[in-house]
């Protein structure tokens, strides 16, 4: 019997000095971030898998977010929700080409319908002079590749 006590104080002092090696789901999500924060590696993703990372993207910066159906989406792919505030996303996984006004305004419309407070367009490609211009009094925060790698590495552990 003293023995099996003996044992057991045994048993607890290592599991007590041991250091937690436990990970938490935040800093697992933020690690595969990193990883997949190289551009060839999302330039080949599937579109929609791409929604599901920049989802996680706004997710490690404190939102909630939902990612919309894949079709009939109204203009976003990414419901966010901050507090009271809700934003939207419109994510485009385009390599060529600049992304247009008429997509902004897209999403614009979404916001203003639903009475969201602002939103973000996502790309892995960039933006044209137009977008830009528009974009620039809508509170809709453009994010081309360039600034989404950047985002998705300068996320600390």
């Amino acid at each position: 019997m003293i023995w099996a006590i003996l044992l057991l104080i045994l048993v607890f002092v290592i599991g007590a000095t041991m250091p937690n090696t436990e990970v938490s789901s935040e800093e697992l999500r933020v690690a595969q971030l990193k990883v997949q924060a190289n551009r060839k590696y999302l330039e080949e993703m599937d579109p929609r898998k791409f929604e599901y990372v920049v989802a996680d993207l706004f997710r490690s910066i404190g939102y909630k977010a939902q990612v919309t159906s894949g079709s009939n989406d109204g203009g976003k792919d990414i419901i966010l929700h901050k507090g009271n505030e809700v934003k939207y996303v419109e994510v485009k996984r385009y390599t060529k080409g600049t992304i247009g006004r008429p997509f902004i305004q897209k999403l614009h419309s979404a916001i203003v319908d639903t009475e969201a407070v602002g939103g973000y367009f996502v790309t892995l490609s960039n933006f044209n002079k137009n977008a830009r211009q528009y974009a620039a009094n809508k509170n809709i925060e453009l994010i081309d590749g360039d600034a989404l790698i950047h985002m998705m590495n300068s996320k600390p552990m």
